[in-house]
C-alpha cells in the first residue's frame, strides 16, 4: 500500500481568520458565558437570578445569548474603568502618589 501525500490548501487559503466566538445571535451555555465574563459559574447563575442578565432555559440549562453576554461585559468595563480613575484622581490629589517615590 503506498501511502498517499497530504494535500493542503493552497497558500491563499490557509491563512484564513477564524472566529474567536460564534455568531452575536448565538446562544453560550453558562459556563461559557461566566468564562467570557472571568466569573464563576455561580455567580453568573446569580447575576441572571437578579435579572441583570438576560437567559433562558431549556430544562435546567440556562442558555444566554453571546451578544447580551458582550453587551454586559463592556458595560461593566466601562464602570470599571471610570470607578479606577476616580480612585487615581483621588489619590493623586492627596499627594498619595508622591510618598511613593522618596
Amino acid at each position: 500500500m503506498a501511502s498517499q501525500a497530504r494535500k493542503h490548501p493552497p497558500a491563499s487559503r490557509a491563512l484564513e481568520p477564524v472566529a474567536a466566538y460564534p455568531e452575536e445571535r448565538a446562544d453560550v451555555k453558562a459556563q461559557q458565558a461566566a468564562d467570557l465574563l472571568n466569573v464563576s459559574r455561580q455567580y453568573l447563575v446569580r447575576l441572571v437570578d437578579e435579572g441583570r442578565l438576560p437567559s433562558t432555559k431549556t430544562g435546567k440549562h440556562r442558555r444566554l445569548r453571546l451578544a447580551d453576554v458582550l453587551a454586559f461585559k463592556a458595560s461593566r468595563d466601562k464602570v470599571r474603568k471610570a470607578s479606577l480613575r476616580a480612585l487615581t484622581r483621588a489619590t493623586e490629589a492627596v499627594g498619595g502618589y508622591e510618598a511613593e517615590r522618596d
